[in-house]
């Protein structure tokens, strides 16, 4: 379920670049908190651009210990390598101030 072409080229925003790359959240509306972890929260936004629903992972940085935000960077990874229809899809990684913002598909009902 690894997509290994993925793999060789190189994974979008693993490793040192997911703690630098921020994005403007202007294009997102929060909609709703739909969960929280031991790492972070999950919330539901509308993407204004195209209207889509996405979930987007905030995991505060600056709460985490070494090993912790290594662990969340390593989670970035992961997603983006998964492929598989039972898998909820990774869109794309970011820091928003203190954050590290992890942009999944949105799975209604679960």
């Amino acid at each position: 379920y690894f997509d290994y072409k993925k793999l060789k080229e190189g994974v979008k925003m693993a490793g040192p670049a997911a703690k630098t790359r921020t994005k403007d959240m202007e294009n997102y509306e929060m909609i709703r908190t739909v969960g929280k972890g031991a790492f972070g929260t999950a919330i539901l936004y509308r993407r204004k651009d195209d209207d889509t629903l996405v979930i987007i992972k905030e995991i505060n940085m600056l709460e985490l210990n070494a090993s912790e935000r290594q662990m969340s960077l390593n989670e970035v990874t992961v997603l983006a390598l998964m492929d598989h229809p039972n898998i909820v899809k990774y869109l794309d990684s970011f820091e928003q101030d203190t954050k590290l913002c992890i942009e999944m598909e949105y799975a209604d009902g679960g």
